[in-house]
């Protein structure tokens, strides 16, 4: 593997160390969660939790200022032409993104000890469960659309256009799984739906897994 492609994946549109530090950490989360219920006393599930804790606060600190990606997100999308569903949808998602991370950041400086407690992480994900809606909604109007050209190519024989059109459903299918997945951990996180740890790590890995196969996908370009 070429430096390039670590670089791309480091630093890429899909963010792959993040990714592959959320499969650590939930994969950490789902493993101490079923090793304790079969032995509360064991130390080893006990390293485990505390890897989970470390990295999540690891990986906070590498989303410092990341709400100023998100409002360059928005301008952008606020020059483009669309429709008003779709224009909607993406100033869902990135205000929601937007005030997700800016809580999130205070949730790390919260933390670290240097603001008194205030439950920004609380706050956060409210804002992430938000945004999420409204990504689940993209995902599944990329689905719908994809099938409505998937029946058109099939009509027409047109297989080029069949196989593109079969790709997106794919990829749509993918993004709503992840979606849902981030979705359970959103809920939890918010307080508004608490499910336990073993529920919560398997969510992870699976969002970050779909995750990181983009990454994948993106340095093989």
């Amino acid at each position: 593997m070429s430096v390039a492609k670590l670089s791309a994946f480091s630093t890429g549109p899909y963010n792959g160390r993040d990714k592959l530090a959320k499969v650590m950490q939930f994969s950490a989360k789902f493993v101490a969660y079923h090793m304790l219920l079969n032995d509360p006393k064991s130390e080893f599930a006990s390293q485990l939790v505390k890897f989970d804790k470390q990295t999540a606060m690891a990986r906070k600190g590498l989303r410092l200022f990341k709400s100023i990606e998100l409002y360059q997100k928005l301008l952008v999308a606020m020059g483009k032409d669309m429709g008003q569903v779709e224009f909607l949808l993406e100033v869902v998602t990135n205000v929601g993104m937007m005030f997700r991370w800016a809580y999130d950041n205070l949730s790390f400086l919260e933390k670290a000890k240097i603001l008194s407690p205030q439950s920004y992480g609380v706050t956060s994900n409210k804002y992430r469960v938000v945004a999420t809606c409204a990504y689940i909604i993209i995902a599944l109007r990329k689905f719908s659309a994809a099938s409505e050209k998937i029946a058109v190519a099939a009509k027409a024989g047109k297989q080029e256009a069949l196989h593109k059109a079969q790709k997106d459903q794919k990829e749509a299918l993918l993004e709503f799984v992840a979606r849902v997945a981030d979705m359970v951990n959103a809920l939890n996180s918010a307080k508004w739906y608490q499910t336990n740890e073993g529920i919560q790590g398997l969510a992870g890995i699976v969002s970050a897994t779909i995750n990181l196969r983009k990454v994948w996908l993106a340095m093989k370009k």
